[in-house]
């Protein structure tokens, strides 16, 4: 088939909106009067693709979303040209009487004319319901070359966490009936090279996978040819956005991201639109700013993001108004103007908290799976050693090995129950685990406090009995850690499953693999086991699931609420008290995407994103490459090693997400010696190369060229290279935009502090010309710093 040419949308205005000024780096700060604002909005084009549509996503009785006969809800879907992040992009004037969405299988889409792509944009969801995939479109060039852009493929909704989307409905529908859970588009962009002119897009292949990739949407950024510059101003307001974040210092003054983008295209001795400091100024009849903020450089072709402290000045503070018009100034060291723009905040009220500050900047937190699991701490391998009950009676016959190894090794009359007793946490020390969390490097921690099977490692009162302060043990383990990482200064998580494998009082809420109900003795026909240490209630969600999540943020003071499993929940509930009750003590707290609502960041599980997601996220997995808590089946030899988990940090931080790697203490309390190990060998890493992972950022024009990997804070830029450098100099090829200037300085990090010589090459690359002596003294990862010159 002969695909349609989109030359004559090439004809369209490139940069609509955008007056004809001269570029920033050509502007006389003594001008006067003061420079004419641009009215900066960032050029964004929609790419059709409506005749490849070939599935519906809406109208009940005739759609077919994800095969099985689910439905958006065409009732609240937007429509017509609608515009995200900046973006615009061409939704169905109507939904529900068309074709909506194409399914990938491999078209190409044909974008000859559109010239140079800055960024590539897309609207999508995957029909799986249970987990992210990867993917690749793939970008064909004039020249004949072609590039992979790989992205995770969320779920349009998913029954135990949420992955939050910019489109979202509250139901969508099913054949006979409507499911209310929330149910989403999402959105990707990615920084393309600007190698040639885009010809050609590439989807990829997913009509027989699992979790089938459904795109609705796809629009592009142009990049500004070489000498455009001096025609169109190619500095543009990417963003203007009220967050809900604010300083631990100034509680009171919420942060308003801006970031600025250079549509330049990053050629060799391509001029940088910001090279010495430049001072932020913002004025609003609805705020004020509190505080001054600085961008020290950027390059052709990248972006800056800036998070500006306010103060309200008006009552609109508690108005619906949703855009606040804005004036921008820059300044540089002399206080002469360097640039103006007139744009307008976004304000929006659809949005979840986001995550605090300080957990941005952490990167690093170690997870706890500690329990009675932690007794028989075993499992079949590649399966969950703390779902040891549910394998021993799941089924509870030959066909589980979980049930054939229990019979094996502990006999007919032992239940789960029984291990109670032998959950003695004798040894366990909480500020020796803090003082090891420490000594690994990471900022936070998260305890598992009650896993899927009931029983808690905190005081529940009058919630359940089920617990080790009324059985066992009778200790407060959560509350012994907690005290320390007070007294230590780490910052404080608590794991806490929403659903209980078998409790009585679970049964009418109950989903799946989370039914609820007593469970049958798995040797004894007909006869249930008892549900050790339960109390009468009332109403499991009311009167256990959401007293013990106010137990533990109103008590334990927990700085992360990080649930597990989702499903029935009052979480709805709980969020507002809980932010509430944390801005009132003057503490900054969040919450995961498992409670079932007011998700602040992604979780991925023994999986981690494959791209830049501006949204925050976390990888969880443990040292066992196989499980979460002690599986004695694993050896230690097979345990990641330091390279793997330094290297696995880099990669996730390079993306933007946290690390969140997990430990499982035996019975007493005793984190293994092959733990400890690992964890201190990846501290002593931290120790030395930790400025290019805390309190960085993620680089927009891309994470990783090869084996290296790009941070960058406001005076720094990092090169991370997760394999050992071979020879005596390290390439970044020219296609990767390196914002670097003459007298900035490069140091490897860890290697001592003599300087690493470099040069611009003929093609523009950057070499690095490496000592092999510094080279080998480090290990795990070379983390090579750029210093700005002069800041």
């Amino acid at each position: 088939m002969k695909l349609p040419s989109l030359a004559s949308f090439a004809q369209l205005p490139l940069l609509q909106g955008l007056p004809s000024l001269p570029s920033l780096s050509s502007l006389n700060p003594l001008t006067k009067p003061p420079l004419p604002p641009s009215y900066s909005t960032y050029p964004s084009h929609p790419i059709p693709i409506s005749y490849l549509f070939d599935n519906a996503a809406c109208c009940q009785w005739t759609g077919n979303f994800d095969g099985n006969g689910r439905t958006f809800p065409e009732e609240v879907l937007p429509t017509g040209e609608w515009t995200w992040d900046g973006v615009r992009y061409e939704l169905p004037a109507k939904w529900g009487d068309r074709y909506d969405n194409v399914i990938c299988q491999e078209q190409i889409v044909n974008v000859s004319g559109i010239g140079l792509v800055k960024e590539l944009h897309l609207l999508y969801s995957g029909d799986w319901i249970d987990g992210e995939s990867t993917e690749r479109v793939v970008v064909g060039y004039e020249d004949g070359s072609s590039e992979e852009v790989p992205f995770s493929v969320k779920n349009w909704w998913n029954l135990h966490w949420l992955n939050e989307g910019v489109i979202k409905a509250p139901y969508h529908h099913q054949r006979s009936e409507t499911s209310y859970n929330l149910t989403q588009i999402h959105q990707f962009s990615a920084s393309l090279s600007t190698r040639a002119p885009a010809i050609s897009i590439k989807l990829p292949s997913t009509m027989w996978s699992w979790n089938r990739l459904h795109l609705f949407a796809m629009s592009y950024t142009p990049a500004l040819e070489p000498g455009a510059g001096e025609r169109v101003r190619d500095l543009v307001v990417r963003r203007a956005r009220m967050t809900s974040k604010t300083t631990q210092e100034a509680p009171f003054a919420p942060l308003v991201e801006i970031a600025f983008a250079s549509l330049a295209r990053p050629v060799p001795g391509a001029q940088f639109p910001i090279t010495k400091p430049q001072t932020l100024h913002l004025s609003s009849r609805h705020f004020k700013q509190h505080e001054l903020v600085k961008v020290y450089r950027l390059a052709p072709g990248d972006e800056v993001r800036l998070l500006v402290p306010v103060l309200w000045v008006d009552e609109d503070r508690d108005s619906d108004e949703t855009h606040l018009p804005v004036e921008l100034v820059l300044r540089d060291e002399k206080g002469r103007e360097t640039g103006r723009w007139v744009t307008e905040v976004e304000r929006r009220f659809d949005r979840e908290m986001e995550t605090p500050l300080w957990w941005d900047d952490s990167k690093f937190g170690i997870f706890i799976h500690w329990g009675i699991y932690s007794v028989p701490a075993w499992a079949p391998l590649g399966l969950y050693a703390a779902w040891y009950n549910w394998w021993l009676h799941v089924p509870a016959d030959m066909r589980s090995e979980g049930w054939r190894y229990h019979k094996e090794t502990y006999g007919t009359e032992m239940v789960y129950d029984d291990w109670i007793a032998d959950f003695t946490g004798a040894k366990f020390n909480g500020t020796q685990w803090i003082e090891l969390f420490q000594g690994a490097g990471a900022k936070y921690f998260v305890i598992v406090t009650k896993h899927h099977e009931g029983f808690a490692l905190f005081d529940t009162q009058n919630t359940s009995h089920r617990s080790s302060v009324h059985l066992g043990p009778h200790r407060d383990f959560v509350r012994e850690l907690m005290d320390a990482a007070t007294e230590l200064g780490m910052r404080k998580g608590t794991y806490f499953s929403m659903p209980e494998w078998f409790s009585p009082d679970y049964q009418k809420y109950g989903i799946q693999s989370f039914p609820g109900g007593l469970a049958m003795h798995p040797f004894k026909a007909a006869t249930f086991e008892e549900y050790t240490g339960r109390t009468e209630i009332d109403d499991y969600l009311w009167d256990l699931q959401l007293a013990q999540m106010r137990i533990l943020a109103q008590e334990y003071k927990t700085e992360i609420m990080w649930c597990d499993i989702g499903g029935p929940n009052l979480t709805h509930v709980f969020a507002p008290e809980f932010y509430a009750q944390a801005k009132r003590e003057g503490r900054q707290v969040t919450i995961n995407n498992r409670c079932g609502s007011h998700a602040s960041y992604d979780t991925p599980e023994f999986n981690r994103f494959s791209s830049i997601h501006t949204r925050k996220w976390e990888t969880s997995e443990g040292i066992d490459p196989h499980t979460y808590g002690l599986n004695k089946r694993t050896r230690p030899e097979e345990y990641r090693s330091p390279d793997v988990i330094v290297r696995t940090l880099v990669d996730i931080v390079s993306k933007n997400g946290n690390y969140l790697l997990n430990v499982g203490p035996d019975a007493e309390g005793v984190i293994i010696e092959p733990m400890v190990e690992r964890l201190l060998e990846v501290g002593k890493w931290l120790d030395h190369s930790g400025e290019c992972i805390y309190n960085t950022t993620y680089s927009t024009l891309g994470a990783q060229v090869d084996n290296l990997r790009f941070t960058t804070t406001p005076k720094t830029f990092c090169m991370i290279s997760i394999e050992k450098p071979e020879g005596d100099t390290l390439k970044v090829p020219a296609s990767r935009q390196i914002p670097i200037l003459a007298n900035d300085t490069i140091h490897l990090l860890g290697a001592g502090e003599e300087p690493i010589p470099w040069k611009i090459d003929k093609e523009g690359a950057l070499v690095l010309h490496l000592n092999t002596t510094m080279v080998d003294k480090v290990k795990h990862a070379w983390a090579f710093r750029i210093k700005y010159h002069g800041v």
